[in-house]
């Protein structure tokens, strides 16, 4: 049982490990328009459209990711000292209730995603001319990695 559950936090660390390489990337794309954008305004004296766009979007994706990243790696704050001062059984009922309302706001952030993802998906970017639902779907694929998480945390007992 020991070397499942090893298993099962090493699971957790490499796709935390997974979202936040991802992020770093996200941010480095940031970075990066955000500089060709100074250069092109500086010395070529015309700036360039799609960094600001890119730059944009990166942005929405990199906060996503960074977010689903520190509830896996359980980075999060933490507001338990109520939820610790109560006996174990009330503890246990207060820790399922605030999954229950972590999930189901999860889980409306996933349907809603979908649909809005699903209702752009004929709209395109000004600048770069890319479906509106890349952008979209950060929401949805996102609220889904929270999900498993939350579960995985369910699972063990862990704290949100």
């Amino acid at each position: 049982m020991s070397a499942q559950n090893d298993q099962g936090e090493a699971a957790i660390s490499r796709f935390a490990a997974f979202l936040t390489v991802i992020s770093a990337i996200g941010l480095a794309t940031i970075t990066f328009c955000l500089v060709v954008q100074i250069l092109g305004r500086s010395i070529f004296v015309v700036p360039m459209a799609w960094t600001g766009e890119l730059a944009r979007f990166a942005a929405v994706w990199t906060a996503l990711l960074a977010a689903a990243a520190a509830f896996e790696m359980h980075a999060l704050h933490k507001v338990d000292m109520a939820v610790s001062s109560l006996p174990e059984g009330a503890g246990k009922i207060a820790y399922l209730a605030a999954c229950l309302m972590v999930g189901a706001m999860l889980v409306f952030l996933l349907y809603f995603g979908v649909a809005m993802t699903l209702r752009v998906t004929g709209q395109r970017s000004s600048v770069m001319g890319i479906s509106m639902a890349w952008v979209y779907a950060g929401m949805p694929v996102i609220s889904g990695c929270m999900i498993l998480t939350l579960l995985k945390k369910i699972a063990r007992g862990q704290a949100l």
